[in-house]
């Protein structure tokens, strides 16, 4: 016997934390629903988040990230048609591998590992 549903991911969708030595910051995201940042300072006297809320994508097209690969593209065939730098560029994906590196090696040594950054 088998019993067949669709599968709902767990809400929100989609969602990033970033744990630091002076704060926190969390951002979600759900289809059709307002995304959220949060940002905590761990030196603030008041531990109340700082707050942001983003209006809702509800056209047909928020289903699989469409409309943000719309943009994407959109952006890239202008940065070809106008000869503009991409934004990201390539220094910010050296930073984000840089990061990934860091925390790679954190993993292995269980040490904090400062960033590389000097790009």
């Amino acid at each position: 016997m088998g019993l067949y549903d669709i599968v709902h991911p767990p809400m929100p969708m989609m969602q990033v934390t970033l744990y630091g030595t002076k704060g926190t910051i969390i951002s979600d995201f759900t289809d059709n629903e307002e995304g959220k940042v949060k940002i905590v300072f761990d030196k603030m006297a008041a531990k109340h988040p700082l707050e942001m809320t983003c209006p809702p994508e509800t056209d047909t097209s928020v289903y699989g990230h469409g409309q943000t690969v719309i943009r994407y593209m959109q952006h890239f065939q202008q940065c070809l048609d106008q000869d503009l730098e991409p934004s990201p560029n390539v220094v910010d994906g050296a930073k984000s591998v840089a990061v990934g590196i860091a925390a790679w090696e954190s993993i292995l040594t269980g040490q904090p590992v400062k960033v590389f950054n000097d790009f």
